[in-house]
């Protein structure tokens, strides 16, 4: 039992092929794109009364709450279709990395429709 318990290659020393490497890259990447999405959403709820008059709310407190939510209730449609992309093959992953990326660039860049195109109060 000692015999074969030593004989075993270490768990860590069999990681000689970049993939330690690559998996932090990965869950840096990750963490990146959820302090960016973070970012974007945090402007609803810096100050009620300026999101209120900047978006035109009617009902500022629920129309804030909505906005908000729409980060968890997204979650949970596509969630199962970024862990099926995933597990479909192993090189998908950045593809799925970037996909996110991208989508979460084209939600911040609505939020500065109002800006462009004038909408937005002078203050």
């Amino acid at each position: 039992l000692v015999a074969s318990l030593s004989s075993r290659p270490h768990p860590v020393a069999m990681s000689t092929d970049g993939v330690e490497g690559r998996r932090w890259l990965v869950l840096l990447c990750m963490f990146w794109l959820g302090l960016m999405q973070c970012v974007g959403w945090v402007t609803y709820s810096a100050s009620p009364r300026i999101a209120a008059e900047y978006y035109g709310f009617e009902n500022p407190k629920a129309s804030i709450d909505l906005l908000l939510n729409w980060g968890p209730i997204m979650y949970l449609p596509v969630a199962p279709v970024v862990g099926y992309l995933v597990a479909k093959q192993a090189g998908n992953l950045w593809g799925v990395i970037l996909s996110g990326a991208a989508l979460t660039a084209l939600g911040l860049c609505l939020r500065l429709v109002p800006n462009i195109i004038g909408l937005a109060p002078a203050s």
